[in-house]
């Protein structure tokens, strides 16, 4: 085959994406070389993304100059691409997806590990993008949101300059050009948590589709199984006719078979965020649902069987989506007289939030003692206090998440403040390869009370307050039950046979995803 001749932006991040491609082609036999075309989003550096008219900033030029014949293949960033294509060219391959996850680079003066994205109160953070704003002010209504353009250098630069306390990338884009973050902290967040831009670290090759022998050519660079997650995640888009302006958050992975679907939306910054998480085996049942939810919303009565806080992310997200929330408390804690808090132990692991709670309103932070939590929910805990666990499960597996552990603290004394009730899982799973001591410091009370409000979804976030709800109450017939995590889904096995939904993890985030997808 003759050289091609491959279009691209001029920027530093965009002539190594060409220069991956170009390595790429030189892998399957094909010499070509690179031609640099500017496009509108890089001449217009003074608008933010919401500002600027029409569509496709950074790829119109190029697929002109496609269309033209002047160039023979594109490579876009796949999240820049809009997703009614021009009649003459197509997406024939995708690349391997790059972290798609969202970073937060923060000067070191205005870090605050005690405040929620970690960065201290009022902070001034720089992001053009419509989608991270919206998210940005869920997370933290009192930060001050300031447009940010320019090239992934040039962004850093004007972090340096003190011009921001803070900045938003896509990690995609600072991994793959090795940028030196050193000046800054670093906080990468779970695209789960933080949902990213449809197709995200995706790299797009796209040509004429009158050219046949390239198409066929790059099937063997192409990646199916990325192409699989992202075309979901930019059909919601396409069905929501949105482009770089629209506050859209869609991110999509596979587990067991399943398509999982994490969506944020809001119509405009400043309106409510919208958040939920959706399931299932075939993609268009999914992006029409996605769609759905977010169209049409249902609002919901949800019972919930614990007491939530004020700042209670799953309280602010149903609230603000127009659901009601019956709050039945089950079960009651009794702190139980601890002698000595300091037991010796290099590690204290803590399996509840409730444990963290009393530890540390017991006590100090005992300098040398490492801290362990169970999942993010619980380390939350400490963080507010300024105290980072030195270690964090990430899985609702419990033999996972005690592997993982063992790693740190293989024949280490560990600690397990707990309540009288705990199951000990964790405990089981790492006895064999870690000395370990359990303290009481609550017992678990149960406090049975008649539910007679009528609600659409029932919520059980501990085995002991299933056994609670069961002593006075029957499940209603039509009404959706989830639980917590496992362990709790296995006890409410043992007084119903109606399915169980478990959300993504063990948070108030999670279940107010689950509960906002049905």
């Amino acid at each position: 085959m003759k050289k091609i001749i491959i279009g691209s932006r001029g920027s530093e991040l965009a002539l190594w994406q060409a220069n991956f491609f170009q390595k790429e082609l030189k892998s399957i036999g094909i010499d070509s070389e690179i031609k640099i075309i500017k496009t509108k989003g890089d001449k217009i550096q003074d608008l933010s993304f919401d500002k600027i008219e029409g569509k496709g900033f950074f790829t119109k030029e190029i697929e002109d100059a496609l269309i033209t014949k002047e160039i023979d293949v594109a490579v876009h960033s796949h999240k820049d691409l809009e997703t009614t294509e021009h009649p003459l060219l197509k997406i024939s391959a995708v690349s391997y997806r790059e972290d798609p996850s969202e970073i937060m680079l923060i000067n070191k003066n205005a870090f605050d590990v005690s405040m929620p994205l970690m960065v201290k109160p009022n902070a001034i953070i720089g992001t053009s993008s419509a989608r991270r704003k919206t998210q940005l002010l869920f997370y933290r209504s009192d930060i001050v949101l300031k447009d940010l353009r320019g090239n992934v250098p040039t962004r850093i630069q004007k972090l340096k300059q003190q011009q921001y306390d803070a900045i938003v990338l896509a990690r995609a884009g600072v991994n793959r050009l090795k940028t030196d973050l050193s000046d800054f902290f670093v906080i990468p967040y779970d695209p789960k948590v933080f949902i990213p831009a449809p197709a995200q670290g995706v790299l797009a090759y796209q040509i004429r589709k009158d050219n046949q022998e390239l198409d066929l050519l790059l099937q063997k660079i192409h990646h199916p199984e990325v192409q699989q997650n992202i075309s979901i995640e930019r059909a919601v888009l396409k069905a929501l006719h949105g482009g770089c302006q629209l506050p859209l958050g869609v991110f999509c992975e596979q587990k067991e078979k399943n398509y999982r679907v994490f969506v944020s939306y809001a119509p405009s910054v400043e309106s409510p965020l919208k958040r939920f998480y959706i399931y299932g085996t075939s993609p268009e049942e999914l992006v029409n649902k996605a769609v759905k939810l977010i169209r049409q919303p249902q609002p919901k009565k949800v019972l919930i069987t614990r007491r939530l806080e004020g700042d209670s992310a799953f309280k602010k997200l149903l609230q603000k989506n127009q659901c009601q929330i019956i709050e039945k408390p089950l079960i009651a804690i009794e702190e139980q007289p601890v002698e000595n808090y300091q037991t010796g132990a290099e590690w204290v692991f803590f399996t509840s939030k409730n444990a963290a709670k009393i530890w540390l309103e017991k006590q100090q932070h005992v300098k040398g003692v490492n801290i362990a939590c169970i999942g993010k929910s619980t380390a939350t805990e400490f963080l507010k206090k300024g105290i980072h666990p030195a270690f964090v499960g990430n899985s609702d597996d419990h033999s996972q998440i005690a592997d993982a552990f063992v790693e740190y603290a293989k024949g280490k004394k560990v600690v397990f403040p707990s309540s009288d009730k705990s199951k000990q899982t964790i405990q089981r799973f790492i006895e064999k390869y870690c000395k370990v001591e359990n303290l009481i410091l609550y017992k678990t009370v149960p406090n049975p009370q008649r539910i007679d409000e009528n609600y659409d979804i029932a919520i059980f976030t501990s085995p002991s307050n299933v056994e609670a709800f069961f002593k006075m109450n029957k499940l209603p017939e039509n009404v959706t039950v989830i639980a917590i995590g496992n362990t709790t889904k296995n006890k409410l096995k043992e007084y119903t046979d109606k399915s169980v939904i478990t959300p993504w993890e063990w948070s108030e985030l999670a279940l107010a995803d689950t509960v906002l997808g049905l």
